[in-house]
């Protein structure tokens, strides 16, 4: 990373560029060499600029989420995740392909700035070019931005729904399939071995409260529900629900799955991915299959109907 003597020569040899672009590039050039700029930043403010330039493109490590507000209170919120280290790039339409430190980040949505709570607006409203949200605020921003994640202590998963018909069967079936396998990831966590029934998978669940996930269920069609816990369990109900309703369960039972991967495919060695792994493994060998495939038919009649479907992804062995 270089000094802040060093960035505030580069910004102010930035600035001298920029404002030549501006001046539709009037006289010569300003130099590359910032040692030409040397004493041109005397009472210059560029502290929080500088600051600015250093964490974001030198300090926070791959995996920070962003949160960019648009230049006006009627501009749309973009929440991202930073994925690659400082790179110098060469953009035409920026000031004609002059050199730029850019960072790769992979935009995961775009939200109305109105959707957010009042704090969060507030915050958003805030000039710094770059800032470290409050702890009380990063949930909502995750709530916003991904279907599934972690944060603390508290795990929280999404389950979407995309038609307009939603009928009380339909949100009965789901919430059957989400205690049911609420109650087998209980019973493994409390290192049950024998398999366990459905009904006994609903005691599990009555029984141990402080062990169940907490279930958002005002569904309005289209639109999602929302699993949430002090562990991985939402997740692994998600990977549950993704294999109950893909089209390999109507033909492949559970016990004829051999092995259950689970990987996060936009960030390697991920230990919560193998948290999940085990929990859905465990769960597939507590079941009977006859409930399995019960709850797996009535989960293709719940996507036909409604639409249902996960953020996760199904993939067989090539």
């Amino acid at each position: 990373m270089p000094s802040r003597e060093t960035s505030r020569l580069k910004v102010v040899r930035s600035l001298a560029i920029k404002k030549w672009y501006e001046n539709e590039q009037f006289g010569d050039r300003p130099s590359d060499d910032i040692k030409d700029f040397a004493g041109e930043d005397f009472r210059m403010r560029l502290g929080r600029y500088v600051g600015a330039i250093q964490k974001l493109y030198f300090e926070l490590p791959k995996g920070t989420v962003v949160v960019v507000p648009g230049p006006t209170v009627f501009s749309d919120v973009l929440i991202g995740e930073l994925t690659g280290n400082t790179i110098i790039s060469h953009w035409r339409d920026v000031y004609d392909g002059e050199n730029i430190i850019i960072r790769r980040v992979r935009w995961v949505r775009s939200m109305p700035r109105h959707n957010f709570s009042d704090n969060l607006r507030a915050r958003l409203t805030r000039p710094d070019p770059v800032m470290q949200l409050d702890r009380s605020l990063r949930e909502e921003v995750l709530r916003a931005g991904f279907d599934q994640f972690s944060f603390g202590s508290k795990f929280s998963a999404r389950i979407n729904t995309s038609k307009e018909e939603f009928s009380t069967i339909d949100e009965f079936s789901i919430q059957e399939f989400v205690n049911y396998v609420t109650g087998i990831l209980i019973a493994s966590q409390l290192g049950k071995t024998e398999k366990v029934s459905f009904s006994a998978a609903i005691g599990y669940v009555r029984a141990n409260p402080e062990l169940a996930m907490d279930l958002k269920l005002n569904i309005n069609s289209p639109g999602f529900q929302r699993l949430l816990a002090k562990s991985a369990m939402p997740l692994a109900a998600v990977a549950l629900l993704t294999m109950a309703n893909s089209d390999a369960s109507t033909n492949n039972s559970v016990e004829a799955v051999d092995s259950i991967d689970v990987v996060n495919s936009t960030s390697a060695n991920d230990d919560c991915v193998i948290d999940v792994a085990k929990r859905v493994a465990s769960a597939r060998d507590l079941m009977y299959l006859e409930d399995w495939e019960r709850l797996c038919r009535e989960m293709h009649q719940v996507r036909e109907s409604t639409g249902l479907s996960t953020t996760m992804e199904l993939k067989g062995d090539d």
